[in-house]
């Protein structure tokens, strides 16, 4: 009997090692894999290598704009996404028309407009205006290549010229994209003339818009 109970014993003992030794490689597990997602984290926040083209073209992201990105996201709701959505179809709608049609009262959605933009959601309220009706006729987009060491002379004179509707850096063959409005061919190409000094380019006219410019869909985000 005595053998009996002993034995019972030590077969007790080793299924408690076994289970606390089982618990114990599960912890250390889910501990690995915690380490390797914060690492991972970390590794997609890094900012680009000093020498690389992404740098010189300043593509460059860092964790904390990202990080801010997502909490923006996350405080987010379906109530401030239909904001979004009616603003970017009339910027002029009164609070009491948004109210309306969210089922707030109006200094709630005003505060809510005020967070939109204190958090940069929000960034400006602009007028549409037709370039055509102000005599505009000639709409472009211009390719320009542009090396590293010449981008702060060029943005400073694209800032300058007015007729520069927008000016992105981008990918590709050509490192600059502009969206330009003149009064005529000559006016172009006198442009044209002047941006040459900095590198190639390559422009279209447009001949028609059947896509004009609007806002982003909110309801994706």
């Amino acid at each position: 009997m005595k053998e009996l109970k002993e034995i019972r014993k030590e077969k007790k003992t080793v299924q408690t090692k076994r289970s606390v030794g089982a618990v114990f490689l599960c912890y250390n597990v889910q501990q690995a894999q915690q380490k390797n997602k914060r690492r991972q984290r970390r590794h997609l926040f890094l900012p680009a290598p000093a020498d690389s083209r992404a740098r010189q073209r300043g593509f460059v992201s860092f964790g904390k704009h990202f990080k801010a990105q997502e909490e923006v996201l996350m405080l987010m709701d379906d109530i401030d996404r239909k904001i979004l959505k009616l603003l970017q179809e009339n910027a002029r709608m009164s609070l009491k028309t948004i109210a309306e049609k969210t089922f707030l009262s109006s200094p709630a959605v005003s505060a809510r407009i005020e967070k939109l933009e204190k958090d940069g959601v929000i960034a400006g309220y602009h007028a549409m205006v037709d370039p055509m009706k102000l005599g505009y006729h000639i709409l472009a987009f211009i390719n320009l290549d542009v090396i590293p060491e010449d981008k702060p002379k060029f943005y400073a004179f694209a800032e300058s010229v007015p007729n520069v509707l927008e000016c992105s850096c981008v990918t590709g063959e050509y490192s600059m994209l502009m969206k330009v409005a003149f009064h005529s061919t000559m006016e172009l190409d006198i442009f044209i003339g002047q941006l040459q000094k900095f590198g190639k380019t390559s422009t279209q006219i447009v001949f028609s818009t059947h896509v004009g410019p609007r806002g982003v869909d909110v309801d994706e985000v």
